[in-house]
């Protein structure tokens, strides 16, 4: 962790990398406020139901380190297409940040002032490149995808 002099320079961007395990992480649970473990609750499959509980328990942790709150006692509000953001008695500096996830991997982005976006996915073989490219491009673009 750095020391807190990053918040007076506007243009730096902290990228956190974060491993999520597949597995329940009771501390990590403790962190997340009744609506997210509501919505942790929704999930299908419990690997991916720990891996957003470990993805926002980070979130947290993080962003509770710039703040210097405890992880738990971080309030959201969401925006209209459901991403976090901090509320007002949260912000300091307005401090802004953004997550994505894929699989066993989350990427977590802090700036100061700024809005930031970060996405990471799983890449996976396309076995039929040429009939997905036939269905899904247009004439001169699949001339040119065919000339590459």
């Amino acid at each position: 962790m750095t020391d807190s002099n990053w918040l007076h320079n506007d243009d730096l961007v902290h990228v956190w990398t974060v491993p999520l395990s597949d597995k329940l992480s009771t501390p990590a649970v403790l962190l997340l406020s009744p609506d997210e473990r509501e919505r942790a609750e929704r999930f299908r499959f419990g690997e991916d139901r720990y891996r957003f509980v470990n993805c926002r328990a980070a979130l947290r942790r993080i962003l509770g380190h710039y703040l210097k709150t405890a992880p738990g006692d971080i309030r959201f509000r969401y925006s209209e297409f459901g991403k976090p953001e901090l509320e007002a008695s949260n912000a300091v500096g307005s401090l802004k940040f953004n997550v994505s996830h894929a699989g066993a991997i989350a990427l977590i982005a802090v700036t100061r002032t700024n809005r930031v976006g970060v996405d990471v996915e799983l890449l996976s073989e396309l076995p039929d490149l040429e009939s997905l490219a036939a269905t899904s491009l247009s004439d001169g673009e699949l001339r040119r995808f065919r000339a590459v």
